[in-house]
């Protein structure tokens, strides 16, 4: 019995599960309840009144189903949304701050996939916080891999970097001190070279 009532409950769930014959079933109970089609029909008496009853219901159920499978489906999708690696990212870039934009620009406008940045230093902390950048070796001069996909999503989206005047004048500003007192001599010489960056100097 209770195998028997199992199979039966699987049975109808897997029924439940096709959206194409819930679908079908909802409009089906839904045009039998409406009276051009009832008064084509040859059912009357106590026979239409239990059709018209089982109708109804089918029509409710399928219908709550169908609601309630689109907005699980809603649900599903907006998850994977908020989780996608390109949001995640996304997200993090708006988080880091205008000197930090700039250095990833330079490295990937180079081609590079690592940043050499001294450990423990704000730069590095606040972008491996913001989850652009990991570590990879080296010390106290540490040489950070960029986060997968991040290169890729600048590359196409360059707007994701870019930073107003003021904001650009003030981190190039920071740079060329960090450059003149020795820190981060490992980025600097990463990015150094003919016709690279004019703040390079």
């Amino acid at each position: 019995m209770l195998k028997e009532t199992g199979e039966t409950i699987t049975a109808v769930s897997d029924f439940l599960g096709k959206p194409k014959i819930v679908a079908t079933l909802f409009l089906g109970s839904a045009a039998w309840l409406l009276p051009a089609v009832q008064r084509q029909l040859p059912v009357h008496g106590a026979l239409s009144e239990y059709a018209n009853l089982t109708a109804s219901v089918l029509c409710i159920v399928t219908l709550a189903w169908l609601v309630v499978s689109a907005l699980a489906r809603i649900y599903e999708k907006a998850k994977q949304w908020i989780r996608s690696p390109q949001r995640v990212l996304r997200k993090a870039l708006a988080g880091a701050k205008p000197v930090e934009k700039i250095v990833l620009e330079a490295v990937i406008q180079i081609g590079e996939h690592t940043v050499g940045l001294d450990a423990g230093s704000s730069l590095a902390m606040h972008l491996q916080q913001i989850g652009l950048i990991h570590r990879a070796t080296g010390h106290p001069s540490t040489v950070y891999q960029i986060t997968e996909g991040l290169a890729d999503l600048c590359i196409k989206n360059p707007s994701l970097l870019q930073v107003s005047a003021e904001q650009e004048a003030a981190a190039v500003a920071e740079l060329e001190q960090l450059q003149k007192t020795g820190q981060h001599w490992r980025l600097f010489q990463q990015l150094s070279g003919p016709d690279r960056f004019s703040w390079m100097g």
